[in-house]
């Protein structure tokens, strides 16, 4: 009996009046769903941190439901507790960050994540919850294809939208972006699945189909509906020209052939394997006609492939009218699985050829083979590295972006791993890597209890579509840094909600606020109430972060049009309200030192390096501040670290050959040669470190290395060569500076050293030559050539 009573209290979920804190959360949580991925994908930190404080007030609202409904355990499954326990870790390994504001921004994401996952185990009460979220994504989805493939032809602007012949759209990165297209497809092509049996009438809620005509009382408009937006998803996707992306699309499909219930398996082999060979030609077509700003043809091609698929549908109504797809056997389901498999690979076979320009097609192959796959074992190799040093708790959120120039081989710009299980074990060390590995391995142990635990073909479609969504989106972050845009992780945190409802359903009487109530005991209201002023707190924080940004925007305006006063005002604002932000600290330091207030600056500079703790930028600001209080061993010292941390960049060579250089001139008209001339040694040797440091890059990773190439720079030989010049070493000067000549910016500098290089030398007439240019481009620095020529050599 208590079994009965509780199928029935079951069946009363969908019927039950819902209170108005539900659908204000509900479309809330929507809204997390809309609005990211037209915010640049929300890669950045200010994006995420207004996201952050938005999901905060839907959760205060769906927290207020979920006890009203006396739901009052807030987590009921190990799905549960490990997703609460991944930003927790990383909260516990913000404490050893080697980068304070980059840990912050990461517990943000983090926590925006777990927000959007209890939303939805808290307001999914069943499929059909699932599946109005899944068509909130969705439409946002083909949103986002539209917004790609309008930027590729210039109707809309979007910056990096359309680069190289690859629609990047609104996530500005197109992988990201294939990735992200990956899931809506998949669920296009479940929602079209699903939409069997509904018409005209049922959509207009018709008390009689006689007030239609016959023939549109029966259509069916929401299969016209998603076979036209699947074939503008499936264009964007193969317009990205992201080979991952496509190569996993392609595993997936398999996946989805093969496990598609049989109800459904004639259905999704029609519609899939007839909208993919056109989509992808015209995907291919598009982007290569968008590059020959041909617009129009390019929309053309599109609008001919949304009447082809509108065709399709209407010969597969025709196929459903003479019951043409019931009457095929299981042989013949098979033979047309084959043979749409041939179609799909002899389509491959002619994208793989048709492209409108060669030159660009051996470019992608060549990338493909040697540096995107090789690139990411190098950073795949560093993340090991920096494991292997700090196992446990890692380096904490942002650690890789803060460390990867001291652990690089070779020069590349990556603020990502390209890899986000690598990304989470070097922030969150071997504790973060087991919680997100468990997450995923209790995710698939849900779907196959989900998916083998009902006889329901519809529940087998949908369980199936959403595994594969995630393992489509598993697979690529492998390899990619497709989470570290939040909108992308939003989606997959919330369809690890979805397969969490789908298992574990709200008990049926206290969804309704019938029976008993979970946890009916004293300490019931001190649970309510901690809930409620945790996110009060976390309200006030994500308020600091964003009033932080805030502050630092209108410092960086101000200082741009000479507002001094107030660009102080609002960077000390700034960093007050975010102190673990060490940019903030740096601007800060700056802004004092122009004020001509050094204590203060050092004070800032020392913060800055406290919370950045590995970058080369603290502490080539901190050679600056102890540069200007004439501490010029501190100063080198510092530009020396600034070396050592990002040892194949060229602007920390040119800051150390510049202080080195400068410290050694200042003494040297201050008359302590001795002291001048070591430094002015110093300054002559960075060429030699730089010869010495690139020894250590292999010749493999030198054709891997198209970044900016460490190399001995103008401003690396400027000093140098001026440093051999007053060192009385006048050949190796000569060698380094006569190239500098035809350098507009140093040549005036260079004509000074040369003049007096030759001067020494006795050849006074080409000495006054060069003085003459010298004087023409710094006179300042000029007139103390008689001093210099005096001077020389320094001892």
């Amino acid at each position: 009996m208590a079994k009965k009573k509780k199928q029935q209290g079951a069946l009363s979920i969908g019927t039950a009046a819902l209170p108005v804190t539900y659908h204000l959360a509900f479309w809330g949580l929507a809204l997390l769903f809309i609005f990211p991925p037209f915010f640049r994908g929300l890669f950045f930190a200010t994006e995420q941190q207004k996201a952050l404080f938005g999901a905060l007030l839907v959760l205060a609202v769906a927290w207020h439901y979920r006890f009203r409904q006396g739901r009052t355990r807030p987590w009921g499954h190990v799905m549960d507790w490990l997703v609460l326990a991944f930003p927790l870790v990383y909260v516990l390994a913000a404490f050893r960050a080697v980068n304070s504001g980059l840990a912050v921004d990461e517990i943000v994401k983090t926590l925006l994540y777990f927000i959007v996952y209890f939303l939805v185990i808290t307001l999914v009460r069943g499929a059909l919850d699932v599946r109005r979220l899944l068509q909130i994504i969705y439409l946002t989805g083909v949103g986002v294809a539209l917004a790609g493939l309008a930027t590729a032809t210039g109707i809309i602007h979007i910056k990096d939208g359309f680069l190289e012949g690859r629609i990047y759209g609104t996530f500005q990165y197109g992988n990201a972006l294939a990735s992200y297209l990956i899931v809506i497809a998949l669920t296009g092509f479940y929602l079209w699945q699903s939409s069997h049996g509904r018409d005209t009438a049922q959509l207009l809620r018709l008390s009689s189909r006689s007030a239609l005509p016959g023939w549109l009382a029966g259509l069916n408009p929401y299969h016209f509906f998603y076979v036209l937006t699947n074939m503008l998803v499936l264009i964007t996707l193969f317009g990205t020209r992201s080979n991952g992306g496509i190569m996993v699309f392609a595993v997936i499909l398999l996946l989805y052939f093969w496990g598609v219930p049989a109800a459904y398996r004639v259905a999704a082999l029609y519609h899939v394997a007839g909208l993919l060979p056109v989509a992808l030609l015209v995907g291919l077509k598009f982007t290569a006609l968008a590059v020959a700003n041909q617009f129009d043809r390019a929309w053309l091609w599109v609008f001919a492939a949304a009447f082809y698929a509108l065709a399709w549908q209407v010969l597969y109504n025709y196929g459903l009218k003479l019951g043409l797809w019931e009457k095929l056997s299981r042989r013949q389901v098979y033979l047309l699985a084959v043979g749409a498999g041939l179609v799909l690979l002899a389509a491959g076979v002619f994208a793989w050829q048709f492209q409108a320009n060669q030159q660009f097609h051996d470019r992608v192959i060549a990338l493909l083979k040697v540096r995107n796959v090789l690139e990411r074992f190098a950073f795949h190799e560093a993340a090991q590295e920096m494991f292997q040093q700090r196992p446990l708790l890692g380096w904490g959120g942002g650690g890789w972006q803060e460390c990867y120039r001291t652990f690089q081989n070779y020069g590349y710009i990556s603020t990502q791993v390209h890899g986000h299980f690598f990304q989470v074990a070097v922030e969150a060390g071997a504790l973060g890597a087991g919680v997100f590995l468990a997450i995923w391995v209790v995710f698939f142990w849900l779907a196959h209890r989900c998916y083998y635990g009902t006889s329901d073909a519809g529940r087998r479609l949908l369980v199936w579509t959403l595994a594969l969504a995630v393992l489509g989106v598993g697979l690529h972050a492998w390899l990619d840094f497709d989470l570290s845009l939040s909108a992308h992780a939003i989606v997959l945190w919330a369809m690890w909600g979805m397969m969490r409802a789908l298992a574990v359903p709200a008990e049926a009487g206290v969804a309704t606020g019938q029976g008993k109530p979970e946890g009916s005991w004293r300490l019931r209201p001190l649970l309510w109430y901690g809930g409620l002023a945790m996110i009060v707190v976390l309200l006030l924080g994500t308020g600091c972060l964003i009033t932080a940004e805030k502050a630092a925007r209108q410092a960086t305006s101000a200082a741009r049009t000479g507002q001094g006063a107030v660009a102080l005002q609002q960077m000390q604002k700034a960093a007050a309200y975010n102190p673990f932000r060490a940019e903030f600290h740096i601007n800060l330091s700056k802004l004092y030192l122009q004020k001509g207030d050094q204590q203060a600056a050092l004070a800032e500079g020392q913060r800055a390096l406290q919370c950045s703790q590995y970058a080369s930028l603290p502490r080539a600001n901190l050679t600056n501040v102890y540069f200007e209080m004439g501490d010029y061993a501190q100063a080198v010292s510092y530009a020396r670290q600034a070396v050592q941390q990002g040892s194949l960049q060229n602007q920390w060579y040119e800051l150390l050959g510049r202080t080195c250089f400068a410290a050694g001139t200042n003494l040297l008209i201050k008359g302590q040669r001795e002291k001048s001339a070591a430094y002015l040694r110093q300054a002559a040797a960075v060429p030699e470190m730089i010869k010495q440091r690139l020894a250590r890059v292999t010749e493999e990773e030198m054709k891997l290395w198209i970044q900016e190439k460490l190399q001995e720079t103008s401003a690396v030989q400027l000093s140098a060569g001026a440093a051999h010049c007053l060192l009385g070493e006048y050949a190796l000067a000569e060698g380094k500076l006569k190239p500098l000549l035809q350098n507009q910016e140093l040549k005036g500098e260079a004509a000074l050293w040369l003049a007096v290089a030759a001067q020494k030398q006795g050849r006074v007439q080409e000495a006054q030559q060069l003085l003459q240019q010298a004087q023409s481009a710094v006179p300042e620095l000029a007139k103390g050539f008689q001093f210099f020529v005096s001077a020389v050599p320094v001892k």
